[in-house]
């Protein structure tokens, strides 16, 4: 692991609400409708299966040493390690990646930025707008990956080149790039340890005259857990991912086979709320398309700049009228002042590791709340939560439904009780920032539960 991190499960999931408002006047909620977005991952998670995760953002979610790490290390500790999912092969390929990986060399070889607008044609056929061009006669590269299984993506071009794989045993895989413009991927397996870090060379083949565009890795252990992919970018908001080629954006998040993909993405220095939201559309379009069964939710942004209201305005907006879930970052906290008072801010946007750790452990604790309730209270498997699902539940508790899966939702919960919970006006506890349990300024939840037991 890259740190140590506080890992701990709350298994009771309520509603929240905030006390700053939207432009009628009524408070933007904390978070809605979380538990329909994370009952896929959820399921996957608590059933033993693979939990795969895009992370589509901006810097707060691929600079080294934010929040979107921590919540990776939790998750694992939680779940297991899936993977280091799917990495962009430009400048800051291993950031904050498991001990062992590396980009070791590369004689002859270009690596773009993972900030700023993607290089253009090449980068309209990549995830994250991040890759590594091969020059010939004699461009190569040497990696350290963990894995063992590795999916090596790469952009199509007329006139593309050939390149060879090879690892320390005896792999050898010849792929040629040359084709109209588009994206293509190969799968490979690394001998030897698959928790030790193994090499992956990729050398210019003999003859080859074209330029070889490798544009990510995507790193799975085989095993059941929890895997994020990094496919965001620094500086940019929705237009530069609209920049992409509609039909292979929409592939390659598909690849993936996301259950949740989890959106941060701002104006960019626009304060024009109207092309931001029509642009988050086209964007949410073409995520909707390549993986039609993921929940998405969209995740605002702390109030690192006053105008980030808007935005938190926005996503309330896209979620409700499209069925997402949101949760609301911005209203955490006070302003900026507040976040460089608590020493979370190490510039005026960026995260310092102590305001790192406390996004990643709120965003972590409330996921683990909202995702396991909602796998316990789903007992259909519809991904709806309704009067059906109370009717199988009480079916299997009075023993009336032979096959139903009340003893798997009890092993879920840590004791002999399930709690029932539902929302109530008359209890409520304050969930706080550190600041506002001293101002007395809090999100509020309240609930009702009550044990049941056999």
């Amino acid at each position: 692991m890259r740190m140590s991190r506080r890992c701990r499960v709350v298994v009771c999931a309520l509603s929240l609400s905030a006390g700053h408002t939207l432009a009628g006047g009524s408070p933007r909620p904390a978070h809605e409708n979380l538990p329909r977005t994370l009952a896929p991952l959820y399921r996957e998670l608590t059933g033993g299966g693979i939990g795969d995760v895009v992370l589509l953002g901006d810097s707060l979610t691929v600079t080294e040493g934010t929040f979107t790490y921590v919540m990776d290390d939790l998750f694992w500790g939680s779940y297991g390690i899936a993977g280091d999912g799917c990495r962009g092969l430009g400048i800051g390929f291993a950031t904050d990646m498991r001990p062992g990986i590396a980009f070791v060399s590369g004689p002859n070889t270009e690596r773009s930025s993972l900030s700023g607008p993607r290089p253009m044609p090449v980068g309209g056929y990549t995830l994250a707008g991040s890759f590594t061009t091969m020059h010939p006669p004699d461009g190569a590269l040497t990696y350290r990956l963990l894995g063992p299984k590795i999916r090596v993506e790469y952009v199509l071009q007329p006139g593309g080149g050939t390149f060879v794989l090879t690892d320390d045993a005896d792999l050898s895989v010849v792929v040629s790039t040359d084709g109209e413009f588009g994206t293509g991927f190969v799968d490979v397996s690394l001998a030897g340890d698959p928790d030790a870090p193994k090499h992956l060379y990729v050398n210019t083949a003999p003859g080859s005259t074209g330029d070889i565009v490798l544009s990510a890795f995507v790193m799975r252990t085989g095993r059941p857990g929890y895997i994020q992919h990094y496919a965001g970018r620094g500086g940019v908001g929705p237009d530069d991912f609209l920049l992409a080629d509609p039909e292979t954006y929409a592939q390659l998040v598909g690849s993936l086979d996301p259950e949740l993909v989890f959106v941060m993405l701002d104006y960019v220095g626009s304060i024009q709320p109207p092309p931001f939201k029509g642009r988050m559309e086209e964007l949410l379009d073409r995520i909707e398309a390549g993986a039609p069964d993921a929940g998405i939710v969209l995740v605002t942004h702390h109030p690192f700049h006053q105008n980030l209201y808007m935005e938190a305005n926005t996503y309330l907006e896209l979620a409700r009228e499209r069925g997402h879930g949101y949760v609301n970052l911005y209203d955490l906290f006070d302003g900026p002042g507040e976040l460089a008072d608590l020493g979370y801010l190490r510039d005026n946007v960026h995260l310092t590791q102590t305001g790192a750790e406390f996004l990643g452990n709120y965003l972590f604790d409330l996921f683990e709340e909202q995702g396991r309730a909602a796998v316990i209270a789903d007992q259909n498997r519809d991904n709806q939560f309704d009067f059906a699902d109370v009717s199988s539940f009480l079916l299997a508790f009075a023993g009336q439904e032979p096959g139903a899966d009340l003893a798997e939702a009890l092993r879920r919960v840590s004791g002999p009780a399930l709690l029932l919970c539902w929302p109530s006006p008359v209890r409520s506890r304050a969930l706080t920032s550190p600041s506002r349990a001293a101002s007395g300024t809090s999100m509020t939840w309240s609930s009702f539960c009550s044990p049941l037991t056999r």
